[in-house]
């Protein structure tokens, strides 16, 4: 079974999602948000290779262009998203870091 400290690119954007969103506080701590990125990111539905192309593909951008995807001017990260490979049904795979932006987190850590 795979863990978020396998895809070590897809961790690094959605902690830096998580600071620049707010996410954390006493409610929610860097380990009960990571949890969540796995719940997100391993769900029914989510085709693994998918999620390795995700990381592979943040693996090949520079850090400014990785943290302009997490949290940049939405017109830039669309922009780096064109760049972004298709997943199953040519979807873009970068869509998911859409899912851990938008994920429930208030239960995480029950």
């Amino acid at each position: 079974m795979f863990s978020i400290d396998d895809f070590p690119f897809i961790k690094e954007v959605a902690l830096e999602i998580a600071f620049d969103s707010g996410f954390f506080d006493r409610s929610l701590s860097q380990e009960d948000f990571l949890k969540g990125v796995e719940a997100c990111i391993f769900a029914d539905g989510v085709y693994e290779k998918d999620v390795k192309a995700l990381n592979n593909w943040l693996g090949t951008l520079s850090k400014e262009d990785r943290d302009t995807v997490a949290c940049g001017e939405h017109s830039e990260m669309v922009e780096i998203a064109k760049g972004s490979p298709k997943g199953d049904g040519e979807i873009p795979v970068v869509g998911l870091l859409d899912d851990i932006f938008k994920h429930d987190y208030r239960n995480v850590g029950d």
